[in-house]
């Protein structure tokens, strides 16, 4: 063992892994969205779907790494997940699926405020009329304010170099 406090991982999986306990499978799912390394936790025998940090409810979701596509892919996927009643969010109320649509519309219109700024030249993250479009999208109660703006900052860098990067790769 090493002297560090933190173990590394035993286990490591690329798209999915279950684990069976007795007679229940616990179904690990690799989702990247707000992090490349999101993992979604499934118990498929009861209905419940621990989405972690993909899914936040009435609060504003990390936006400094996220993968807005493959985030915006994997939240509609979500929403057909028919197997599942019960939704366990990152942060906010437990509830059903259709919990995730509400940040689901909010990203897609992130995207699109990006995009057109894009279209018209402008550089989103070092835009104060853009960022506050943008942080107008989530709820900051109970966030210092600074810190979310700066989130929202980081994540337009994000998006802005995702999209023109894709653009330059087409």
């Amino acid at each position: 063992m090493s002297a560090s406090p933190v173990e590394k991982a035993a286990l490591s999986f690329d798209e999915e892994m279950t684990v069976v306990k007795g007679e229940t499978g616990i179904v690990l799912q690799h989702r990247p969205g707000p992090m490349r390394s999101s993992t979604w936790v499934m118990l498929p025998e009861v209905g419940v779907l621990f989405a972690g940090d993909s899914v936040v409810v009435n609060s504003q979701p990390p936006l400094q790494e996220m993968h807005i596509d493959a985030w915006l892919n994997n939240l509609r996927h979500l929403e057909g997940l028919k197997r599942y009643r019960i939704l366990v969010p990152g942060r906010g109320p437990i509830g059903a699926i259709g919990l995730a649509a509400p940040l689901r519309e909010r990203l897609a219109t992130f995207r699109s405020i990006i995009t057109d700024s894009i279209v018209s030249g402008h550089q989103p993250y070092a835009n104060d009329d853009i960022l506050a479009e943008l942080s107008n999208l989530f709820e900051i109660e109970g966030l210092p304010e600074e810190w979310a703006r700066r989130q929202v900052a980081l994540g337009a860098e994000r998006v802005y170099n995702e999209l023109t990067w894709d653009e330059a790769a087409a």
